[in-house]
């Protein structure tokens, strides 16, 4: 996670920042299995897991104890993704005795007021600022101003505090101060993109085209399960990793819960996860999976809890899936 001074004129550069479309830095996902872990370890950690699950509750304290008490590095982070209940996990970021393991549990909570409470109470400095990323209630937001004794927290709280409502007079006044074109048009296109998803909030998406589960790209239907932080995001089909102009980005260990040897170790990959919270943009150009957007007007989607996936603007096609026998689904309308 990194963090930039805050400047002297915070709305101005807050949003130089967000218009020049600056990377944010995802939030890394650790996960570290050490040499010396003993198969009993492992197999008493995976059945606590799985007991936990189950709704044993004497299982999932088990499982907490040993996520933040744990002398064993790797028993600690085995156990802290067995646990899933959110009170727990802010119990083990706040109260757990090795960093790594807090930071893996803060990552894991989505529930405003928990992460509020996290980033007050955390022993670490990270695990606070970490916590802090992934609020945008401005409830909460307010409360983190007033009450944190810690510099870095009140600077994010006011980084996201000036970002996420989209303040239109805030960015009509950044777009005269800097007329620059390209910058003009990505505040322009913000602009008028929440003007497009407050209304869809209110009143639906009416017409508008939304993606069928079965033909919405993996990494999308994945990011919204797993990462709830709202964002905006730009996704070039023929380059590597999405640009996140802003939102939480994090990554996940996908098959880490069913590790019960050495051997199933191999089996673990890290997929990364896209901001995408309620509200969350997607800027697509170029093929990603089956959606094909234009380079110049990239097809631009936003993530509603209550509908999916949901077509805002630009130009493109998008497809039944990837293979030959494809159908059209959807074309911008300009065609």
């Amino acid at each position: 996670m990194a963090f930039t001074s805050f400047p002297d004129e915070p709305t101005t550069r807050l949003l130089l920042r967000v218009l020049r479309l600056t990377p944010v830095a995802p939030a890394v996902f650790v996960a570290i299995f050490a040499v010396n872990l003993s198969a009993t370890s492992q197999k008493e950690v995976s059945k606590l897991t799985s007991a936990c699950r189950n709704g044993d509750k004497k299982a999932c304290e088990r499982l907490k104890r040993i996520a933040s008490e744990d002398r064993g590095a790797s028993i600690r982070q085995l156990a802290v993704q067995g646990v899933t209940d959110q009170p727990s996990l802010a119990e083990i970021a706040i109260g757990g005795e090795n960093e790594d393991t807090c930071l893996v549990a803060a990552e894991k909570i989505a529930d405003q007021a928990l992460l509020t409470r996290v980033a007050l109470e955390g022993r670490s400095a990270k695990v606070r600022s970490l916590a802090t990323s992934g609020i945008v209630d401005q409830q909460s937001l307010t409360k983190l101003l007033s009450a944190s004794n810690d510099p870095a927290v009140r600077e994010m709280a006011q980084w996201n505090a000036a970002v996420y409502p989209f303040a239109v007079e805030r960015v009509q006044a950044f777009l005269q101060m800097y007329p620059n074109e390209s910058h003009a048009l990505a505040g322009r296109q913000i602009l008028e993109d929440e003007k497009l998803i407050n209304e869809i909030a209110s009143s639906g998406p009416g017409l508008r085209f939304v993606l069928p589960p079965h033909s919405t790209p993996q990494p999308l239907s994945m990011s919204a399960d797993l990462n709830q932080s709202r964002g905006r995001t730009n996704i070039n089909g023929d380059e590597g990793l999405p640009v996140v102009v802003f939102g939480q980005p994090s990554l996940a260990a996908i098959g880490a819960e069913h590790v019960g040897s050495f051997s199933d170790l191999a089996n673990i990959h890290f997929d990364f996860l896209m901001p995408c919270g309620d509200r969350s943009v997607f800027v697509i150009r170029g093929t990603f999976g089956n959606i094909q957007g234009d380079r110049v007007e990239p097809i631009r989607l936003v993530y509603m809890k209550k509908y999916g996936f949901v077509y805002l603007g630009g130009k493109g096609k998008i497809l039944s899936g990837t293979g030959p026998g494809a159908s059209l689904l959807f074309q911008d309308p300009s065609n």
